[in-house]
């Protein structure tokens, strides 16, 4: 007997997870359906990873790739739920592998900022990461959308 899974380890290392597979799964599922509904809730991580940024291209331009991106793929008000987590949590093992060998310093992000930085490397500085979710945030709020807090909604009723 064993408290965890053993499936679950390899060589004393969490596996990692075939989430990729799932999402292609559901992405033909809803297509080959047609569903249609009137309210989506995003993951913010998710979405802040699935839009390939431009070099040398304003912040304003890449927020607008996400505000299209969002009314293109989901044609309705959306909640986009946001990591709000600063502590220790579960997903910081997958944080670390993301950020392993990346380095960014901070960067100064305004709306007429140019980004000159690769996506991963400057979402892998914490400080980075919290001002362009601050700005997406704002954007997205903007355009009609309701956007949470992990925590925040965990917490209130």
């Amino acid at each position: 007997m064993c408290s965890v899974p053993t499936s679950l380890f390899k060589d004393n290392c969490m596996l990692k997870t075939q989430k990729s597979a799932l999402a292609a799964k559901l992405l033909v599922e809803r297509y080959i359906g047609q569903l249609q509904t009137d309210f989506f809730v995003i993951d913010g991580g998710w979405l802040l990873h699935r839009i390939t940024w431009k070099r040398n291209v304003t912040f304003n331009e890449i927020l607008c790739q996400y505000s299209e991106f969002v009314r293109q793929r989901f044609a309705c008000k959306c909640m986009i739920v946001m990591d709000g987590y600063v502590e220790f949590n579960i997903k910081d093992h997958e944080r670390l592998r993301r950020i392993n060998g990346k380095v960014c310093g901070d960067v100064m992000v305004r709306l007429d900022t140019l980004n000159k930085y690769h996506q991963s490397n400057f979402l892998s500085n914490n400080t980075n990461k919290s001002r362009i979710v601050e700005l997406l945030a704002a954007r997205l709020s903007e355009d009609g959308h309701i956007v949470r807090s992990a925590l925040a909604t965990l917490i209130s009723p």
